[in-house]
């Protein structure tokens, strides 16, 4: 199976969606649960949350992360795990340890205190000070810890870390069931997962979050079945003839939670709107892989997006409140954030010149040598 450049596109709209969330969620209207004035409703509460859907996004991610990632085993290509692990190591920790001395040194340097104006998620964002027990718990990196206290993306990272580990044992499982199987092992992880930790938090009074790796893991199982069943969607024929239809569709399930059935409820919110996003997750992916919205997601601006699209949901966060903490007394809000946005543009790329591509390259290299090592011990 060929790349698909049409998911890189994909990947890099969805961390533009998440920065935007972010950079919204500092107005205490965008953060309350209560609804507001007409405007804010609107955005907030129908499918137009769309632009600035940040768990959505994540959804999605996983859901990306488990098609890519099961490419390889399609083309039978010959997986060495300890080769999959390096690459891994390098493609996610390396530019994730950047991230978090960035984060770190920057609200050593510019934080300024809570601001007047600006919701309880922001002002609760590097309210930390830099402690040496939580350093260490973030280069640990797959453990339970306060992963919000220097960058709020960084959770997510850690569910995919955690889940890449076991990933080529969900290919094995995969590749030998049925999709209906594999589709009620997916729901089954996800009924657990969601099910054992309101148990933890509530009755035992245990505040972890490795059952949600167990949630998450089905987003990446049913990644995985698209893949091996991608060729024969697209060839199906009423895929073909209801691409319109199913862009519609996908984004009405997608923000699904936001404007049907309102009660948040952990059954509503965790379990059937997680299922909903993916859901319209998959409908967006097949309308997209198909002209004419293919070639338009082919566009070198959104290939661009797709190439910065881990270094920006990486650094956006810490560009935004280095950026509010040094000008929030010297210039108008809208304005820091219209910098924000350039600024995290500017940084991603930066980063993922210097350091993403320089450590998938290192992680290659280091798995070929291994690789050849093994080989000349064999021999």
């Amino acid at each position: 199976m060929r790349r698909i450049h049409e998911l890189d596109s994909l990947r890099g709209i969805a961390a533009v969606t998440v920065m935007f969330s972010h950079y919204l969620l500092i107005f205490p209207a965008f953060f309350s649960s209560e609804r507001n004035e007409i405007g804010v409703n609107v955005m907030k509460y129908t499918p137009l949350h769309i632009f600035w859907a940040g768990h959505e996004a994540v959804i999605l991610f996983f859901i990306l992360s488990g098609l890519v990632l099961t490419i390889p085993f399609i083309n039978n290509e010959k997986i060495n795990y300890g080769n999959y692990i390096f690459k891994r190591i390098f493609r996610i920790y390396i530019p994730y340890i950047f991230a978090v001395l960035i984060a770190i040194i920057s609200r050593v340097l510019f934080y300024t205190g809570p601001k007047n104006g600006l919701s309880d998620w922001f002002n609760n964002l590097w309210s930390n000070g830099f402690e040496y027990k939580l350093f260490f718990e973030h280069v640990l990196f797959i453990g339970s810890f306060n992963n919000n206290a220097y960058d709020p993306v960084l959770w997510s990272l850690i569910h995919e870390m955690r889940i890449s580990l076991i990933f080529p044992f969900i290919i094995y499982i995969v590749k030998r069931c049925s999709v209906q199987k594999s589709l009620c092992i997916a729901m089954i992880c996800s009924i657990m997962g969601i099910s054992l930790t309101k148990i933890s938090n509530s009755r035992l009074d245990i505040d972890v979050d490795y059952f949600m790796t167990l949630h998450y893991t089905a987003m990446f199982i049913v990644g995985s079945l698209l893949a091996i069943n991608l060729n024969r969607i697209l060839q199906n024929k009423y895929v073909k003839k209801s691409g319109i239809y199913l862009f519609l569709g996908g984004i009405l399930f997608y923000t699904y939670r936001w404007w049907f059935f309102p009660k948040k409820t952990i059954f509503h919110k965790e379990i059937i709107g997680d299922w909903m996003i993916v859901l319209g997750v998959v409908l967006i992916i097949c309308c997209l892989l198909r002209d004419p919205f293919s070639s338009f997601m082919k566009h070198s601006v959104f290939q661009f997006l797709g190439k910065i699209s881990y270094s920006l949901y990486l650094y956006h966060s810490i560009v935004m409140l280095t950026l509010i903490h040094l000008l929030y007394e010297y210039l108008n809000i809208y304005m820091i954030l219209i910098i924000s946005i350039i600024g995290s543009l500017l940084v991603a790329f930066l980063a993922h010149y210097f350091v993403e591509r320089n450590s998938i390259k290192l992680g290659k290299n280091l798995s070929l040598i291994e690789y050849k090592l093994k080989y000349f011990k064999g021999s």
